[in-house]
């Protein structure tokens, strides 16, 4: 877990599939991450499984205020270098949450 001034960046849980869906459903949210909105709450569920549980450099970003996850952040491997142990950062967070300085905070810290 890592703490900065207002996030609390954690791995992901099944608990969190509500606020996952939430804002994986936005188009525009998606379509600036890479993958299609997701269609219904069992997709996202299916997402956390495949996609999030297990691994230790991607992680949800909370809102200490809220305590509410709104993103997600991590170090992926980048599929386009010949060197396995390259990674690069993947994204999303809520569209309510843009503008507000979020994800710079929340990358740093995970740098």
């Amino acid at each position: 877990m890592l703490m900065t001034e207002r996030l609390i960046l954690r791995n992901l849980t099944e608990e969190d599939v509500f606020d996952l869906f939430e804002y994986s459903k936005d188009t525009d949210v998606g379509k600036n991450a890479g993958w299609k909105p997701h269609e219904n709450i069992e997709e996202s569920k299916q997402i956390i499984e495949t996609v999030f549980l297990g691994q230790e450099d991607i992680f949800g970003i909370i809102q200490k205020e809220s305590n509410k996850l709104m993103g997600t952040v991590g170090l992926i491997p980048d599929i386009t270098r010949e060197n396995e142990e390259c990674r690069m950062i993947g994204y999303a967070l809520g569209k309510a949450y843009w503008g507000k300085g979020y994800m710079t905070e929340a990358v740093s810290a995970v740098l």
